[in-house]
């Protein structure tokens, strides 16, 4: 049996914590960085891992990171945005739809009552409702 061990993957940076060994190829994952401790804090897409060694990205390279992640970030955010902006006018249909059930109400009791007072059957083709 393996031993546990803290691992960080070679491509995405993603650190797993006390992992069964044999399920991490070290073509794949570097087993028990002594500097991976420097890294803990860091973003997993800023962490760089050369040999048996993860380290954070430098700023430029940072930089570079970032460019390549625009375009998700972007669809990301415009998808948040969207969802935001679908709740707030979810939220505002529902006291739309309250303001427009207490208007109409309001105007159906002034429609019954001047039906009820309509003498004629002209002043009660005049009466008509618009919400």
């Amino acid at each position: 049996m393996g031993t546990m061990s803290n691992v960080i993957s070679r491509t995405t940076g993603d650190i797993r914590y006390s992992v069964h060994t044999p399920d991490y190829p070290k073509a794949d994952w570097l087993i028990n960085p002594r500097s991976i401790g420097a890294v803990v804090d860091v973003p997993a897409h800023y962490r760089i891992v050369e040999a048996d060694v993860v380290r954070e990205a430098t700023a430029s390279e940072k930089d570079v990171i970032d460019q390549q992640r625009l375009p998700q970030l972007k669809g990301a955010k415009r998808d948040n945005i969207g969802e935001i902006l679908r709740e707030i006018l979810r939220a505002a249909s529902i006291k739309e739809l309250d303001a427009v059930m207490a208007a109409a109400a309001t105007k159906y009791g002034k429609a019954v009552a001047q039906i009820e007072a309509a003498t004629t059957v002209a002043a009660l083709a005049t009466i008509n409702v618009e919400i």
